[in-house]
C-alpha cells in the first residue's frame, strides 16, 4: 500500500475555483450532480405550510444543487459560500432554470455568525466539507445551523466518512487539517447534536467517483486523476415547536 500525502488546507480555495470554472459553452449545471436520494425524499415529506412561504439557507453552496432543489421546492433561498466561483457557479445554474427571483447569494467563509442572517424554515449543510473544517469548527458551524432554524424548522446535515482519495501510483492524499470520521462515529456525533430534536432520516450512501485533479496541484500529487471512495452519512431533524 502506498503512502500518505499531506496537502495544505490553504489550497482548497484555489482547487475549488478551479473546479467551479464553467467550460465555455458548457450548460450551467452542477458539478457534482442532482441533490442525494435522502435529500429529496427529505423534501418532498415536507409540508405545505413549512414551504409556502418558507425562508432556506443553504450553507456552504457550493456547486448550487441544493440551492436548485431548495427553489424548485418552492423555498426563497439565501445561499452561502465565501468562493466568488461556487456563487457565480450557483446563481448560473439556477438562472438557466427561471429561478433567479426565488435565491439570493451571499459572501462569508464560516465559521460565520449564521444567526445573523436571520432564522429559516430549512437549513441545509450539504456539501460535505464539514471535515475540512476539523471537528472543533464543524461542531461550531452545526451549532450555529441549529441557532439560525425556527421553531418546527428542519435541517440537513452531511458528513463525509472513511475518505480515500487513491493516485493511480497507489499513494493516497489529504488535507493537513481535515477531520477523519468513520461512519457510527459521524451518526453519533449528529445524533449527539440534534438529541433534543425530531429525528426524521439517518442514511450512509458508499461513493466512489473519478475526479480530475486540477491543474495547481497536479505537479504535488503527480497525477492528473484520483478515485474517491467514502461513506456518506446524511442526517434530518425537525427543531420542537416554541423551542
Amino acid at each position: 500500500m502506498g503512502s500518505n500525502i499531506s496537502l495544505p488546507t490553504e489550497l482548497l480555495d484555489r482547487w475549488f475555483t478551479e473546479r467551479f470554472a464553467r467550460p465555455a459553452n458548457a450548460e450551467p449545471s452542477p458539478v457534482y450532480g442532482p441533490v442525494p436520494e435522502a435529500f429529496a425524499e427529505v423534501l418532498a415529506s415536507l409540508p405545505g405550510s413549512l414551504v409556502i412561504g418558507g425562508r432556506a439557507l443553504d450553507v456552504s453552496c457550493g456547486d448550487g444543487r441544493y440551492t436548485l432543489a431548495l427553489a424548485e421546492r418552492g423555498f426563497s433561498v439565501l445561499a452561502l459560500d465565501h468562493l466568488p466561483a461556487a456563487l457565480t457557479r450557483a446563481a448560473e445554474v439556477v438562472g438557466c432554470r427561471g429561478l433567479s427571483q426565488r435565491v439570493q447569494f451571499h459572501s462569508a467563509r464560516l465559521p460565520s455568525d449564521l444567526a445573523s442572517l436571520g432564522r429559516f424554515d430549512f437549513v441545509v449543510c450539504g456539501s460535505c466539507f464539514l471535515h475540512l473544517l476539523g471537528r472543533t469548527v464543524a461542531d461550531e458551524v452545526i451549532c450555529q445551523i441549529k441557532a439560525a432554524t425556527k421553531p418546527c424548522g428542519v435541517n440537513f446535515v452531511c458528513l463525509s466518512t472513511n475518505i480515500l482519495r487513491q493516485l493511480p501510483c497507489g499513494h493516497s492524499f489529504s488535507y493537513d487539517r481535515e477531520a477523519s470520521y468513520g461512519s457510527e462515529e459521524a451518526e453519533e456525533i449528529l445524533r449527539r447534536h440534534y438529541f433534543d430534536w425530531e429525528e426524521l432520516a439517518l442514511h450512509r450512501e458508499d461513493l466512489a467517483e473519478r475526479w480530475d485533479i486540477p491543474t495547481i496541484a497536479r505537479a504535488s500529487l503527480g497525477a492528473a486523476e484520483y478515485t474517491r471512495t467514502e461513506t456518506e452519512v446524511t442526517f434530518a431533524a425537525r427543531r420542537p415547536p416554541g423551542d
